[in-house]
């Protein structure tokens, strides 16, 4: 939405929304020295006035120094981060506020050095000179806290708002715990009530399975599943459908759905309510009817001006996910695609956070576009922290690997350091370039401090290490070496 806002939004619309802000932060402070002019003015001694009034140019040099730091270095960390430079960023980053730092001290010597000589530069007489040396010695004080403040304040924007996390909600499982009732006695409106409600509160996009319809529901009941539905969202939509004979209210009012989301800039993401639950549920006709429908849906957001991703299915054997993937992108006319896994296996309860990821790097890499993490507690129990970072870091294998097979730009640049620090067999370095460098420095530093060579698996015989030792001319003795 936000580059919408440069191609399409009137000018009016993009003023408002992105210069608005800033005009008003320069306004606040415009006041601000204003109502401290004339709280000095106030006090009737025009030495004073005059006094402060000559150390102006200090205080705006001051300001220039800053953003020389602050805002140059944004402007390099921003194309940096656009390249996924995020090594180099970092060190820009460090670089802009220690030279910073330095600077600034520098500045504040100076200032108390010259202090005589640049107080007369500035215009000072004898009946002005009082004044503005007080309020010159505080400026020189405080050079250090002025000048380094305008780092961070433009580079931490920078680096802030490049990765803006995505929040995003079910509104039908809020819905029976808003009402505080049965799931039969909602109405309609009270579960299209809740989405506008979500959309208020800010969430980024909510989940709302519009694509599971009284027609599919006729489908299920024909054609039996082992699993029928696991989708929680799709299994609530389907009993309320089932008990009061009506139509999914997300589908019967889609129009009125995506104007709520269109006020609130929040996305849809049509949920996939009759997604595999098993291996043998895979690309059935459930699956694909809805998939069908989602497409439809799909164009019908764009044209309210709503952006759109799909879900995708859950349990799916690794034959099928790239087909699966290409129709999906057909279908839904190239739409975004969220994928639940694919777990490629039903049998490894406790280790389904690496089922999941074998299936999301096959999806990843022929087209999927968002991959939602799975836990080792899937199908077990709610996740523990330890269980969330294991299913991130999976997931993360997973993206990373697909991202290398499409050959994304620098997407092996990490992967070639951390050959480079294996060649030399620089620990440090390789803990450093690691994902989870905690988990890698502890495994290594479990091995005695005597067998510390290499790593504990090949010891004196590392392969590496024997090889670096011929090539640069020295001779390996295993038995003898000490």
């Amino acid at each position: 939405m936000e580059n919408e806002l440069f191609e399409k939004a009137p000018v009016h619309k993009a003023y408002l929304k992105l210069a608005m802000p800033v005009v008003l932060g320069m306004v606040v402070s415009l006041v601000y020295n204003m109502v401290d002019t004339w709280f000095i003015a106030r006090t009737g001694d025009t030495s004073l006035v005059a006094g402060v009034s000559l150390c102006a140019p200090v205080f705006s040099l001051m300001l220039a120094f800053g953003d020389i730091f602050g805002l140059g270095a944004s402007s390099v960390i921003s194309r940096l981060f656009g390249a996924k430079q995020y090594e180099e960023s970092s060190h820009v980053h460090a670089f802009s506020f220690y030279t910073a730092l330095g600077w600034s001290l520098v500045c504040a010597l100076v200032m108390f050095v010259f202090k005589n000589p640049i107080l007369r530069l500035l215009g000072a007489k004898e009946d002005t000179f009082a004044s503005a040396s007080a309020y010159y010695t505080w400026l020189a004080v405080g050079a250090p806290a002025i000048i380094l403040s305008l780092v961070p304040n433009n580079t931490l924007r920078t680096e802030g708002l490049a990765f803006p996390a995505m929040i995003g909600t079910v509104p039908v499982y809020d819905s029976v715990i808003h009402y505080q009732r049965d799931l039969a006695t909602l109405t309609a409106q009270d579960f299209i009530d809740v989405v506008r409600l979500h959309a208020e509160d800010g969430v980024d996009f909510v989940t709302l399975h519009c694509g599971i319809t009284r027609k599919t529901i006729d489908q299920i009941k024909k054609h039996k599943r082992k699993m029928n539905i696991v989708s929680r969202g799709g299994s609530l939509l389907f009993a309320w459908m089932a008990m009061t004979g009506n139509e999914n209210p997300f589908y019967e009012y889609y129009d009125e759905v995506l104007d709520i989301l269109r006020e609130f800039d929040c996305t849809i993401s049509l949920g996939d309510a009759l997604r595999p639950g098993c291996l043998d549920d895979a690309t059935d006709g459930g699956q694909i009817a809805e998939l069908i429908e989602l497409g439809a849906l799909t164009e019908r957001a764009w044209a309210k001006d709503v952006q759109v991703m799909v879900e995708g299915p859950g349990h799916m054997a690794m034959d099928q996910i790239a087909a699966n993937m290409k129709l999906q992108k057909r279908i839904c006319h190239n739409a975004p695609f969220y994928v639940l896994g694919p777990l490629v296996s039903d049998i490894f309860p406790g280790y389904d956070h690496i089922t999941s990821a074998i299936g999301g790097a096959i999806a990843a890499a022929n087209g999927a576009d968002f991959l939602c993490y799975v836990t080792p507690a899937e199908h077990l129990r709610l996740p523990d922290a330890d269980d969330v970072k294991e299913g991130i870091i999976a997931s993360r294998i997973a993206a990373h690997a697909a991202d290398i097979a499409k050959g994304i730009p620098h997407a092996m640049d990490a992967d070639n350091a951390m050959a480079a620090a294996r060649h030399a067999l620089d620990w440090e370095e390789m803990f450093k370039i690691a994902v989870d460098p905690e988990k890698a420095r502890r495994y290594y530093e479990s091995t005695p401090i005597a067998e510390r060579h290499t790593c504990s698996m090949c010891g004196k015989m590392c392969a590496v290490r024997t090889t670096n030792m011929i090539l640069n001319g020295e001779k390996v003795e295993f038995c003898s070496e000490r």
